[in-house]
């Protein structure tokens, strides 16, 4: 019952204020937002956002300057009051032309329009789309506020047949016409102009919109120049798939990614698809480890100044010279001897004291050796391959070799009696000898000679 009459009261409220409107005014819907937002733009606001409806107003909010308000409309379409909300962050400098870009179309769809289509042209932004079955033409500054609006005539779609875009741009003085694009909202096609070829852009009403050069018109692309032509566009390592017809189709590494290359009749990259990884060039530094990978040992760079990269390495009991080229790929393996078999224990000792170690231990170590001995008078940690090449060296610190009176004193505990100690050396052009007792004290000097 209470329902009942809450609803008898609205409707009677309704009823009461359509009947003391005067009989001239004219009334808009409230519901219809396109009204809304013309009524606003006709009162010079703009980036409207209806925030709440009622039975007979609508508030809304609207920039007008740089300075934002709440607009009430009422159900006349008359705006009945507004108040200062705050400022309009539109105005702002500094938007980026796709933030400029996505703000007109976003504006114009909440207002009602359709088939929008934007463009650029002396630093302000400019677009045409659909009202009411009425075109407009609406220009904008580069924050996105409205500046003009013009109506351009009807919206009715007449689409061109590809004779007709092609006939046009005849006219136009263009040749060797190829349509790329015949659906609309726009044509897009490709012609020569005074010997450069150009993409065009047509609205749909056949005015061109834009050109852009993409290349030279004097002839057309000859697929078998296809490997030279991609490398002086970057691309490295090329293989060719089609060249038979347009789109012409290709492999090949640009930076560190493999990729599928179409190439369209006049030399243009058409697409470009990634379908894997490209190996990165190698420096002579990255040689021996590269090879080293792909199974060879005892890798010795004989050539790193230039390319190829030429190498000497082990491969089983064979030795092998290499060409490598910048991306590791192995252009000759010639074979130019044998490689030794891996050392004994025995052999390895002997190796190490030709290098000049002594009082050194050894041990197997992965597939190496591992000693620690001395060389010279430092102690030294050193690692070597089967075949007894050095790998790394360490200095551990220094050798602790006995006294003079220490080695004496060994003598005599082995037999030897009346024990001295005497050291050869030249003074001033003389060989000299001296002789010192277990104290190392000098007893004796004999010259024996010139150095």
């Amino acid at each position: 019952m209470r329902l009942f009459k809450l609803k008898s009261f609205v409707v009677f409220f309704f009823v009461m204020a359509a009947s003391l409107l005067p009989t001239h005014a004219q009334t808009i819907s409230l519901g219809d937002d396109g009204l809304i937002y013309q009524v606003l733009r006709q009162n010079g606001y703009h980036d409207a956002r209806i925030v709440k409806r009622k039975l007979t107003i609508v508030r809304a909010e609207a920039c007008k300057g740089n300075t934002r308000f709440l607009v009430k409309i009422s159900i006349l379409g008359k705006i009945t009051s507004t108040s200062k909300i705050g400022n309009c962050g539109s105005q702002q400098t500094g938007r980026k032309p796709h933030d400029t870009r996505k703000q007109i179309v976003k504006t114009l769809r909440i207002e009602g329009y359709r088939e929008i289509e934007t463009y650029q042209a002396q630093g302000l932004w400019g677009a045409t789309a659909c009202l009411q079955l009425r075109r407009f033409r609406l220009e904008y500054n580069t924050s996105a506020r409205l500046l003009r609006r013009e109506d351009i005539g009807s919206c009715r779609r007449q689409g061109l047949t590809s004779d007709d875009i092609t006939n046009r741009l005849k006219a136009a003085g263009y040749r060797r016409v190829v349509i790329t694009d015949a659906e609309l909202p726009r044509y897009k096609a490709e012609g020569c102009f005074e010997g450069d070829r150009y993409a065009i852009v047509m609205n749909q009403r056949g005015i061109v919109q834009s050109e852009r050069r993409i290349g030279s018109c004097e002839k057309q692309f000859n697929p078998r120049n296809m490997i030279v032509h991609l490398e002086k566009r970057g691309y490295n390592r090329i293989k060719v798939i089609e060249r038979r017809r347009p789109p012409y189709l290709a492999e090949a590494c640009k930076g560190d990614s493999r990729v599928k290359v179409a190439v369209g009749r006049f030399g243009r990259i058409r697409d470009e698809q990634r379908i894997d990884s490209c190996r990165k060039a190698i420096t002579a530094n990255q040689v021996v480890g590269y090879l080293t990978n792909q199974g060879y040992d005892r890798v010795r760079v004989l050539r790193g100044n230039r390319l190829p990269y030429i190498a000497e390495a082990c491969k089983g009991t064979g030795l092998v010279e290499l060409a490598i080229g910048r991306y590791g790929k192995i252009r000759k393996e010639e074979p130019v001897g044998r490689c030794s078999a891996p050392l004994t224990q025995e052999l390895m000792q002997e190796k190490l004291i030709d290098l000049g170690y002594s009082n050194f231990r050894i041990q197997r170590r992965g597939g190496g050796w591992r000693a620690e001995g001395c060389k010279q008078e430092l102690r030294v940690n050193v690692r070597l391959d089967a075949y007894g090449d050095v790998i790394r060296e360490n200095t551990i610190g220094k050798c602790k070799s006995q006294t003079v009176l220490e080695v004496l004193q060994t003598l005599e505990q082995r037999g030897a009696k009346a024990v001295n100690a005497f050291v050869e050396g030249c003074y001033r052009g003389t060989k000299y000898r001296w002789y010192f007792n277990r104290l190392g004290e000098r007893i004796d000097r004999q010259r024996i000679g010139s150095c």
